[in-house]
């Protein structure tokens, strides 16, 4: 072998022993045109989910061929999905809030019985007699009109004090139009109870 050809051998021999060892540690890669690569210090926030079947989810308890759910109102809404309304930001949405409790109890006045519900009616209620909105006190003067002839005058005597709270809350408001519908207020408390 000649000069030329042994040095041709060992560059060979060399290159493959470069390709041989392992890459450097910051060599930098090739990159293809059109080819996105991911950085370095990229974060892969790719998830799965998987649903749960529940069996008892979502059964309707049916007894004697009749739905037993929540008491409606006309729109479908419940009493604890109206109560919440109750205390929206929004006027329109207090507004029919309380027009759908008075539907609610219109078509379920057995509600009226629990005193659990007339608890949770009145703590949501009570402070909407100093309401900015004249049009949601009149839809309160309405519900009351219509909802305390129907509440005995015993089970209704444990809610007085907090009542009377917002009753007088309201008759010294600020607004001339709450202290007018507070008057109307006294007159359905004392129509409710005389003594």
């Amino acid at each position: 072998m000649g000069r030329k050809q042994r040095k041709r051998a060992a560059s060979q021999q060399q290159q493959q022993a470069q390709a041989n060892k392992a890459p450097k540690d910051f060599e930098k890669k090739k990159r293809k045109v059109g080819k996105l690569t991911a950085k370095a210090n990229a974060t892969d926030t790719s998830f799965r989910t998987r649903g749960i079947a529940i069996r008892e989810q979502a059964v309707a308890a049916v007894t004697d061929g009749e739905d037993s759910r929540e008491p409606t109102s006309e729109r479908g809404l419940s009493l604890n999905d109206l109560l919440i309304r109750v205390s929206h930001y929004g006027e329109a949405n207090r507004r029919d809030a309380i027009n759908g409790l008075r539907s609610l109890f219109a078509r379920h006045p057995d509600l009226l019985a629990t005193t659990s519900t007339l608890l949770r009616l009145f703590e949501k209620v009570a402070p909407r007699f100093t309401d900015v909105s004249a049009a949601v006190r009149t839809a309160l003067l309405s519900l009351l009109r219509f909802v305390v002839p129907l509440i005995p005058t015993t089970s209704l005597a444990p809610f007085f004090p907090l009542l009377m709270v917002h009753t007088c809350s309201a008759m010294t408001n600020l607004d001339p139009g709450t202290r007018t519908d507070s008057l109307e207020l006294v007159d359905i408390w004392v129509e409710a109870a005389p003594s």
